[in-house]
Order: C-alpha cells, then sequence, then structure tokens
C-alpha cells in the first residue's frame, strides 16, 4: 500500500512507514543539494530510495539533469512513479542496479517493512529477503560533467567512492554528499574513519551536516539545536560529536573551489550583518572555526530555515517539536 504526501515544494508515494520522514525529509542537506548544484551538469542520486532528492532537484531546478540508480525492484518501482507523478520523465533517468567499485553481482539483503536498509550487507537483526542485482562502477557510466553526486548506500559507500576515482579526478568542482552511518560501516567490516580518510585524500574538506538533533553527542552539549552543521579536520572526531546510533551527511567540497560555506548560508539566506547561526559573538567570514564554535543554536537555525522557506514557497520547514 502507498500514501500520497507533500513534501518540499512536491507530493509523493511512500509506503505508510515514510510519511512523516520524507514529509520534513534532511532539512539541512536539503538546502545544501539545492544551493550547491549547478544545473549545467548532473546530479548523481545514488541510493535513490523512493526519489526524494531527485524529485527536489528535478522540482526546484527546472534545468537539471538527473541520473539515478536504485538497486531493489520495490523501491525503483515506487521511484518511478513519483518521477511520473512530478512530470520529471524527461530530466530523470533511473537504473535499476547497484553501483560499487567493479562490474559484479551482488546480494542484496532486504529486512521486511524497512526497504530503506536495504544493503548489500545485514545491518539489521530482522527477516531478509534477497535479492541478485547487477553492479556497476560510476566511471564506466558517466562521461558527461557532473556537479553533485549523492551517496546513500547503507555501508557500502567506500567501494561506490573508489569505483568514481576518474569521475572525481576529471569533475574538478564535483561536490559529494555522502551519508555517514558509523554503525553500518563497522557491519560492513570498515572502520568509519577509512570512509572520512578516502573522501580527504580525494582532496575534499568535509562538513558534518547533522539534519536532527538526536543524533548528537549528549556529551556535545547541543540539546537545544535543530539541526547542526560542523568542518570536520580529525577523522576520528565524530566520536565526540554523533550519538551511539547517530548519523549524517557528509557535505565534501574540493578544496580548490570558491565555495565558502559560511558565506554562501549569511549572504543567501540570513539578514545582511547578522551573526546568525554560531554560538561565538566574534565570526570571520572564513568558517575556520573549531566544532564547539560552529552548531547552530535553535532559535537561530528557525530564523534562518522560516527566511529559507519563504524564499522557495515553504521549501524547507523544520519544527520538529
Amino acid at each position: 500500500m502507498l500514501v500520497k504526501i507533500k513534501s518540499r515544494g512536491f507530493e509523493m508515494f511512500v509506503t505508510p512507514e515514510y510519511s512523516q520522514g520524507y514529509s520534513n525529509f534532511e532539512p539541512l542537506t536539503s538546502f545544501f543539494a539545492l544551493s550547491i548544484y549547478d544545473e549545467k551538469k548532473i546530479f548523481l542520486d545514488i541510493g535513490g530510495h523512493y526519489g526524494y532528492y531527485s524529485t527536489l532537484i528535478g522540482k526546484h531546478k527546472k534545468n537539471s539533469k538527473i541520473i539515478a540508480f536504485e538497486p531493489t525492484k520495490e523501491s525503483f518501482s515506487i521511484f518511478k512513479k513519483n518521477i511520473q507523478l512530478n512530470k520529471l520523465d524527461s530530466r530523470v533517468k533511473i537504473n535499476n542496479c547497484a553501483i560499487s567499485d567493479k562490474n559484479e553481482k551482488i546480494k542484496m539483503y532486504l529486512p521486511e517493512g524497512i526497504s530503506g536498509k536495504s544493503s548489500v550487507y545485514k545491518l539489521l537483526t530482522k527477516k531478509y529477503t534477497t535479492q541478485e542485482i547487477v553492479a556497476y562502477p560510476i566511471d564506466q557510466i558517466i562521461n558527461d560533467p557532473v556537479s553533485i553526486a549523492k551517496v546513500d548506500a547503507e555501508g557500502h559507500e567506500i567501494p561506490i567512492i573508489k569505483g568514481m576515482r576518474k569521475t572525481i579526478d576529471t569533475n574538478k568542482e564535483l561536490s559529494l554528499i555522502v551519508e555517514f552511518h558509523p554503525n553500518n560501516l563497522i557491519s560492513a567490516g570498515y572502520k568509519p574513519s577509512e570512509l572520512l580518510e578516502l573522501i580527504k585524500f580525494l582532496g575534499f574538506e568535509i562538513y558534518f551536516l547533522v539534519d536532527y538533533y538526536w543524533f548528537v553527542s549528549k556529551d556535545f552539549k547541543v540539546s537545544e539545536t535543530n539541526a547542526i552543521i560542523f568542518k570536520i579536520d580529525d577523522s576520528d572526531e565524530w566520536k565526540n560529536i554523533l550519538s551511539n546510533d547517530g548519523r549524517c551527511n557528509l557535505l565534501c567540497i574540493k578544496k580548490e573551489m570558491s565555495i565558502n560555506i559560511y558565506r554562501l548560508l549569511q549572504d543567501l539566506y540570513a539578514p545582511a550583518n547578522n551573526q546568525l547561526f554560531f554560538e561565538s559573538d566574534s565570526i570571520n567570514n572564513e568558517f575556520d572555526k573549531k566544532t564547539a564554535e560552529c552548531n547552530f543554536l535553535k532559535n537561530k537555525l528557525s530564523l534562518y530555515m522560516n527566511s529559507f522557506a519563504n524564499k522557495y514557497n515553504n521549501l524547507l520547514y523544520t519544527d520538529q517539536k
């Protein structure tokens, strides 16, 4: 059974267990995906599930070109319905396959009732069904310029990124948005720091985008926060930031790019000369403060998100009470 929900400026079909989550999905990550995406290039949606990010970009970026990958048959079918529902067939190409670091057939484990946790690995102690899926590396599929690659693969992010080394090297202004879920990576046989070190090795600066305050460690003293951004320098720094089952998205920006994250927020969506978002009273424009100074305060974030929502016709709404 599917239900139709309203999300950020569009409608989409979801299974009932996702009706609330996708109504207010990842507000901070959604903001950056829209702000940084260059419509002259491709948006790659790797692990698209029901098509939230493809639809978000497609509906609000009228000249966008999106290539998406969803390996499981059930989620692919719903993804396709959402593209048709929003009349995006001409801009979104969906592929029913997996992405990895080589051509291979892989077994996907599909836990009952949680389609978003389907993975190459057994991540949950639930009943599973399995599907055999063909996988390809991005470097063998994509030749056109890419602006953003969004990667959400439930622990399989490292092989996917290894399989797109040529794409990363060729596209000097490519950015990555990558799910960082330490427990999934550990279940898959990786150290969480391996993913961060790989991304840094490939020439990116990393920002943690924590969309929901409950994924932040209580020891980090941000209980008044709705969504948080941190610039990461140490690959083990996540241990002090995320809760035991915490997760976030990594915003990965090439070091040579001229994107200044703080200025992007300040100049585009904050009132002029207003020191929003930060605890520190004296913030320069280089976004180079330590993590403790780079968390959004709840009331200030709400101010910011309200101004952003007005600009994009209620696109982002972050009241999580």
